[in-house]
């Protein structure tokens, strides 16, 4: 047989890799084909849960019991005397707590309110309330459409107005260059004229030259306007008259300086036999009166020009006012549109969870305050016998002084060490229960926290904190050095949202568990509290009661 597997090894190793190869395939292949994983359904709960801290310790013959004040104060009242047999429970001495009083009226106060307008909040708006948000959509809608038409009639007004203005300003250009070919004619009509023959008559030569020169180039220049000018004149299009006027202006000035200068050689011509002063001053008045014409022309298309901007402008300005008030009828009709959706919407989630921890916040905040009032009364522990008072009423007591001595009734108490992790949780007065390894597991004692010492005991490196649970009656069976098995309450949360622990995940240091919406698992984060033995824990937000939470199996 060796000799055979010797022979065949590589074959054999072979056959091993292809089987492991097949395995591997079947394997991928019902990973990519597997369901999702299927979950149990647990719904939240509200009731009570306790933390508790597990330990053990011994039974040993009891003590003297000293109790303190938690906080100093004034002692108000002492129930007890020396010698007295006391219950466990029963009020011994009290501190004055009056000002706790007013704290305890501001939190049920506050507690109050934030109740009141989460119902609020649940009960959704009132039929009022929900009246008058339809009211002011309705009002919004009617102010934005009144809105809508000022701007359409401030559009449309706009529009007629700035027609009209071009309309005059047609107007304008029609006359102007009437009054410019006007001009030229005259221009030409007194430097031609045989009856001044102005090159005999004139003495300024040099003038002469330039007025025949001007006389060219204004002419010139009134026929390469024509085009422009009857351009607007045809499509009466806003651009072709704003480029008009601009361009009729330039002919004008051309045309001005030209009958200037021939009005310079007017003032240089002699008279004669020929040519009277009379005949002069004809052609003198001719030339300004035409000059006078052009000036008022190039006034009047000037002040064409201003006319539109400024229509344009008083225009531009209505269009914007109309405009905002448009927009802001838009804004407020949408705003009280989503007022309404609101007033008509479920609450959501976000807020309930937000209402249900500020009611959380301001029961805690009571919480407190009550503990605090209850801190301010010294009660038995135990049954026992008072052995020492060393206050008398109205004096102060500090929290390190001893207020109370009792002696136990019962003949044991247990002494357990505590971890420091879970020392912190512990505080006198914490309710235990007890059972023996000597005795059946239903077989329980209750007692209460009696003492904690302060210092610390380390065992094989690890540190400890040494604390006295007091049993309360008698009972013969327990034995001195007995081990016992304690359950130490440490808090106690009434009417708590409950989930099991193992439904909570972690992820990225966030706590989300995982529920069902709209038919579909979807995670949802979670803020907890105490968590008891049972694998349960305290939701303080993010789920609310009933609410169904999936737990994988």
């Amino acid at each position: 047989m060796k000799n055979f597997i010797m022979q065949h090894r590589k074959l054999i190793i072979l056959g091993l890799f292809i089987l492991l190869a097949i395995d591997l395939g079947l394997l991928y292949q019902s990973y990519q084909s597997g369901k999702e994983p299927d979950y149990d359904f647990v719904k939240v709960k509200k009731g009570d849960i306790a933390q508790t801290v597990s330990a053990t310790g011994s039974a040993q013959p009891a003590s003297q019991i000293n109790l303190q004040f938690v906080a100093s104060g004034r002692i108000t009242e002492i129930k007890a005397n020396v010698g007295d047999k006391v219950s466990a429970g029963q009020v011994l001495m009290s501190q004055d707590s009056s000002d706790l009083a007013f704290q305890i009226q501001n939190y049920e106060a506050a507690l109050a309110i934030v109740q009141a307008k989460f119902s609020q909040l649940l009960a959704g708006a009132s039929a009022e309330d929900i009246a008058v948000a339809q009211t002011a959509v309705a009002n919004a809608q009617k102010n934005l459409e009144e809105a809508q038409k000022t701007l359409a009639n401030a559009q449309a007004t706009a529009a007629a107005s700035l027609t009209h203005v071009y309309e005059d300003a047609q107007r304008t250009l029609s006359s102007s260059l009437l009054t410019t070919q006007t001009s030229l004619q005259t221009n030409k009509d007194t430097l031609d004229s045989t009856e001044l023959n102005i090159n005999q008559t004139a003495s300024n030569a040099q003038a002469l030259i330039d007025a025949r020169n001007l006389k060219y180039l204004a002419e010139l220049d009134y026929n390469s306007v024509l085009p422009t000018i009857n351009a607007a004149a045809s499509t009466y299009n806003e651009s072709d008259i704003d480029s008009a006027l601009e361009r009729l202006k330039t002919t004008a000035t051309f045309s001005i300086n030209a009958l200037n200068r021939t009005y310079d050689v007017l003032l240089s011509v002699v008279i004669s036999s020929s040519l009277t002063q009379t005949e002069l001053d004809a052609f003198k008045t001719s030339i300004s009166a035409a000059r006078t014409n052009l000036n008022t022309a190039l006034t009047n298309l000037v002040a064409a020009q201003q006319t539109i901007i400024s229509q344009k402008n008083t225009n531009q300005t209505n269009i914007n006012t109309a405009q905002a008030a448009f927009s802001s009828a838009e804004g407020t009709l949408a705003t009280a549109q989503s007022q309404l959706a609101l007033k008509l919407a479920s609450p959501r989630q976000s807020d309930i969870d937000l209402y249900t921890a500020q009611v959380k916040q301001a029961q805690a905040n009571l919480n407190q305050a009550r503990n605090q009032v209850a801190q301010k009364s010294l009660t038995a522990p135990i049954n026992g016998i008072i052995t020492d008072i060393p206050f008398e009423k109205g004096e102060m007591a500090l929290s390190s002084q001893t207020a109370v001595s009792m002696n136990s009734l019962s003949d044991f108490e247990i002494k357990s060490d505590i971890a420091e992790s879970d020392i912190a949780k512990i505080i006198a007065g914490n309710p235990a229960e007890i059972t023996f390894d000597a005795f059946r597991e239903n077989e329980k004692w209750q007692g209460k926290v009696i003492k904690i010492d302060p210092a610390q005991t380390v065992v094989q490196g690890v540190v400890y904190y040494k604390i006295t649970i007091g049993l309360s009656g008698t009972d013969s069976k327990v034995k001195a050095g007995m081990t016992a098995n304690l359950e130490i309450e440490t808090s106690r949360h009434e009417n708590a949202l409950i989930i099991p622990l193992r439904a909570i995940e972690q992820n990225n240091n966030v706590k989300i568990v995982k529920i069902m919406e709209n038919g579909q698992i979807k995670e949802k984060e979670v803020q907890t509290g105490i968590r008891n033995n049972e694998g349960e824990v305290e939701i303080i937000s993010g789920l609310i009661e009933g609410q169904a939470v999936a737990i994988s199996k």
